[in-house]
């Protein structure tokens, strides 16, 4: 948690297809649920209850949440093991950041204090030099760290997969696109593996 509280003090695929309709028909939408539930106390603790009770039957979960600070967003990160915020190459794409920040330092702190955030660099064009240095100013604004190795690159592939409302893979399953999203995939995996090394060595010194 200290570390995204230093932060707000700066200025400023082969993707395996995993079955979530299971998933998707227990869990609540959280901006449509009914409003008299959503103003009652402890309200960013609402997606926690509903996922309890499912939570062991599936190995990952994957909460996908609208770009802003609001209550799905906030459920999601009261919840999550670890969240990937993608920030997209341009040059006001940390001008949003402190507002965020904040709030991932005050749920780390109140509700969640292994939350663990990672940053995803997206719409990256490698020919512009200007999304380089505005990918090593993300590297200096959060530490290399933080900061993914993946970096999703600007594609036509994922915008026509997006409006088409399909995956990259699916729509197009050999492109660079598909590259890219399979080395975040990889990379992912890789850290909820060691994650469940850590988790279990710290369980064994403890018996």
């Amino acid at each position: 948690m200290a570390e995204y509280t230093s932060l707000v003090e700066k200025d400023f695929a082969g993707i395996p297809h995993w079955d979530l309709h299971g998933l998707a028909r227990e869990v609540i939408d959280i901006e449509a649920d009914d409003l008299l539930e959503a103003k009652k106390v402890n309200r960013e603790l609402l997606l926690r209850r509903q996922l309890k009770p499912i939570q062991a039957e599936f190995d990952v979960i994957l909460i996908n949440t609208p770009p802003a600070m609001r209550a799905a967003t906030v459920n999601a990160l009261v919840v999550a093991d670890s969240g990937v915020v993608p920030i997209d190459s341009s040059s006001f794409a940390l001008l949003g950041m402190t507002q965020l920040l904040k709030t991932i330092a005050a749920i780390s702190k109140t509700h969640n204090p292994n939350l663990k955030i990672h940053v995803l660099t997206t719409m990256f064009n490698k020919r512009q030099n200007l999304d380089r240095v505005i990918r090593q100013q993300f590297e200096e604004f959060f530490g290399q760290s933080l900061v993914m190795e993946s970096i999703i690159h600007r594609y036509v592939g994922v915008a026509e997969a997006t409006a088409m409302k399909k995956g990259v893979v699916e729509n197009t399953a050999a492109t660079s696109a598909t590259f890219d999203f399979t080395k975040l995939f990889n990379e992912l995996k890789e850290e909820m593996d060691h994650e469940q090394e850590r988790h279990a060595a710290a369980e064994s010194i403890n018996r």
